[in-house]
């Protein structure tokens, strides 16, 4: 970036303070000039696309700007950042349905039996780790192509089925690998532990509290037919 695009863009800042939150980035110890300098190399894509920047310190927003034409009102996909979303769903389901962090993973799928693969790895299998990633399913997602991940995005078929089916590498626990398939596992196990989808009990407990709106979650088998038999064979 040149020098003069860069001080251009600096000037072009505006800081914006949100309605209800009135804070100046000074009066919460954050150098205001660092503030512009910042915005103005995002909005000359000095850091390559980014959409929007929030700042808060001590509950209260500093900065709140938009960039390339996006606005609050706009609904974002979140990609990955819905694996946060699920533990904190996974914490109100603990707290209002008795889910047990050291609750073994097949329980909760009777109607799954018998599941392929089924080893004492996969028997060992908690919810705490689904929660952190030390899954021990064999599905390393460093190259998508041809991974585990890849065939489950392009298979039309039950999502919960897939991965409890999926063979296993190692004792759960054991190390930390990023492997999708434990998050749809895990949203399956929320959805049976209060049974409700895990959508409408987020939507309930989470977003609407938040005042978010506009939710929305692609969505694969089971359908809605099959999760109420889920529900209830794993209940009854």
């Amino acid at each position: 970036m040149r020098s003069a695009d860069r001080d251009d863009a600096t000037r072009e800042c505006r800081i914006k303070l949100p309605i209800g939150l009135p804070a100046l980035p000074e009066d919460e110890g954050i150098d205001d000039e660092t503030l512009r300098t910042l915005v103005g190399d995002i909005r000359g894509h000095r850091y390559g696309s980014i959409h929007s920047l929030l700042v808060a310190r001590h509950g209260r927003l500093v900065v709140e700007e938009y960039f390339d034409g996006w606005a609050a009102s706009q609904p974002h996909t979140q990609q990955s950042d819905t694996k946060s979303v699920l533990s904190l769903v996974t914490g109100l389901a603990v707290e209002r349905s008795g889910l047990r962090l050291d609750d073994k993973a097949l329980s909760f799928f009777p109607a799954y039996q018998p599941v392929a693969s089924l080893d004492a790895f996969k028997q060992s299998l908690t919810v705490a780790d689904l929660l952190t990633m030390r899954t021990g399913l064999d599905g390393s997602e460093a190259v998508y192509a041809g991974s585990a991940l890849q065939r489950l995005n392009d298979c039309p078929c039950d999502w919960l089925r897939f991965v409890l089916d999926w063979p296993m590498r190692e004792l759960p626990g054991t190390r930390w690998e990023y492997v999708s398939g434990g998050a749809i596992l895990l949203g399956g196990i929320v959805g049976v532990a209060t049974g409700r989808r895990i959508d409408r009990f987020a939507e309930e407990l989470l977003f609407a509290p938040l005042g978010a709106e506009g939710v929305s979650w692609i969505q694969g088998l089971p359908d809605e037919a099959n999760l109420l038999r889920v529900f209830a064979e794993s209940c009854g």
